[in-house]
């Protein structure tokens, strides 16, 4: 797939069927869909160039096409999207429209001219970003094929998060504990009084537990409440409180949402494995319940309705480095591909999902921070995870666009902590999605 192609006859015989098969099931059919083409006489012809230098061979097309949501009926041939297709690869392609979607949504494609239409192609986005077209708005989506089991599988967690909806709804069972403290309280409290949400109102941290655990006593077939809404003072501290290990421990249901006073100390809040949300007090009024309502989503999953294996990408030169990752997840449900250089992974990710991205922040530029912050752009989604020599680095905040920092030659403890709490921030990206 390295060979020079100047036509579509030149692209079709260097396929090989069994191997295209054995890479990905469905790219035959984008092949299909090519091979159509031919033998149509369509007024533009897709053009074909050479591959760009990447691991699964990406090809530059140039085809008209529709898509819609995966997950909703198919609509009318005028209501789709229309869509011209860049590029295609065994794992994926690349589309323009002048519609964006979301990161780890699914859209269905059909590539289609005069008089032929070609097969439905699942496809979930892994990046789309705004493109410079003269006379007109419009986005560059990547997209990885996926078949219709994850589209089952995001079926079923659509009726979950819908199922979660309708308890925020009026008159529904939802339930709050709220910590009556601080700025951004009565914001709360209107917020939610104002949905006719159930709310348990205490004054103190130290009354969290034994009012859980009375209510619990009294009735133990009643569930819980779904979250705690505490403000942001109580929780940034060196090191976590014991009552919020505690709740963890003996409350693992009840998620736990703080509501920041200013954006400095939302940031000093950094979500790990036993909060789940910040909101500041200024969004409150607006942002409390959707919040509230991917929270309780996440924290509520159904063990029934599967999730996908979080995979993970490493970006390290070292071997050694790479060998102790695989070590240290050996036993773990994850999916680690590697890369060597800070290039090669972008590749990576450009090709196919990755929920985590464990960087070495030896292989960025000599301008780091904006590496990053141009990383977030892109890829929103993505759960970004700091791997520094420098111990004091570990140990502050992470960096604008950074999720997590991890310090030099972290134990096994530290290492699948930070990982757990990257889990659950790609969790929260997910339903967010």
């Amino acid at each position: 797939m390295r060979t020079n192609l100047r036509s579509y006859k030149d692209f079709l015989a260097a396929q090989d069927p069994d191997e295209l098969t054995k890479s990905h099931s469905h790219f035959p059919r984008l092949i299909e869909n090519l091979g159509k083409h031919l033998t149509l006489d369509a007024p533009k012809r897709p053009h074909i160039a050479m591959p760009e230098q990447r691991g699964l061979g990406r090809y530059q097309v140039g085809l008209d096409g529709a898509c819609w949501g995966a997950l909703a009926p198919e609509p009318a041939d005028k209501e789709k999207t229309p869509v011209a297709v860049l590029d295609i690869s065994p794992g994926g392609c690349r589309i323009m429209c002048d519609t964006t979607f979301s990161p780890l949504s699914l859209i269905t494609l059909e590539l289609h001219t005069s008089g032929w239409r070609g097969h439905a192609v699942l496809l979930e986005v892994v990046r789309s970003q705004a493109c410079r077209v003269p006379g007109k708005k419009s986005f560059e989506i990547g997209c990885r094929i996926v078949d219709s089991k994850v589209v089952l599988e995001a079926k079923n967690e659509q009726r979950h998060i819908d199922d979660v909806r309708r308890r925020f709804e009026p008159e529904g069972q939802a339930h709050v504990l709220h910590l009556a403290a601080g700025a951004g309280s009565q914001i709360a409290l209107k917020a939610l009084d104002a949905r006719g949400i159930e709310t348990t109102r205490i004054t103190s941290a130290r009354d969290i537990l034994p009012t859980l655990r009375r209510e619990r006593a009294a009735n133990a077939a009643a569930p819980l409440p779904d979250a705690l809404v505490c403000p942001a003072s109580l929780v940034v501290k060196k090191s976590p409180p014991a009552w919020l290990k505690n709740l963890a421990t003996e409350f693992p249901t009840v998620g736990v949402l703080a509501l920041a006073a200013t954006e400095a100390e939302r940031r000093k809040v950094r979500l790990p494995l036993l909060v789940d949300h910040v909101c500041l007090v200024k969004q409150a009024h607006e942002k409390l319940l959707p919040e509230l309502e991917v929270l309780v989503a996440a924290r509520s999953f159904p063990p029934d309705v599967s999730q996908r294996g979080l995979k993970i990408l490493l970006a390290a030169h070292e071997t050694r480095r790479i060998r102790q990752v695989q070590t240290l997840l050996w036993s773990e449900e994850y999916h680690l591909d590697h890369a060597r250089s800070y290039t090669r992974a972008l590749s990576r990710i450009q090709s196919q999902v990755f929920d985590i991205l464990l960087l070495s922040a030896g292989l960025l530029s000599e301008n780091p921070a904006d590496d990053i912050l141009e990383l977030r752009a892109d890829y929103p989604a993505l759960t970004i995870v700091i791997e520094t020599t420098d111990e004091k680095s570990a140990k502050s905040t992470p960096p604008a666009g950074a999720d997590f920092v991890l310090g030099p030659m972290p134990s096994r403890k530290q290492f699948t902590e930070c990982l757990q709490d990257a889990a659950r921030l790609c969790q929260r990206r997910h339903f967010s999605a």
